[in-house]
């Protein structure tokens, strides 16, 4: 099973700052209600300066397996189209 990691918000401990908005160059990060809120959570590659610039500490990357349904979406998203047949989908991913 595949790990996809992404970006998890810790509210509690956002104090709406904005620090990680002006370092999130894939506008991934809003401010609504005095507090941050994730767009995008899906992770930014190499690309994560917000993790690092929060002085709260209210980001962090968390990874989960995905169920097959999840990773076909991931393989095929908005394609409308899925994977059928005697193909095992685990040879689609690293």
């Amino acid at each position: 099973m595949k790990l996809k990691k992404f970006v998890e918000l810790d509210s509690e401990k956002c104090n709406g700052c904005g620090e990680c908005i002006t370092t999130c160059n894939k506008g991934g990060i809003k401010i609504e209600n005095g507090k941050a809120r994730l767009v995008q959570s899906s992770f930014c590659g190499s690309f994560v300066n917000c993790i690092g610039d929060c002085p709260q500490g209210a980001l962090k990357i968390e990874s989960k397996k995905l169920s097959k349904a999840e990773l076909e979406n991931e393989i095929t998203p908005n394609a409308g189209c899925y994977f059928s047949g005697r193909y095992d989908i685990n040879q689609w991913v690293e």
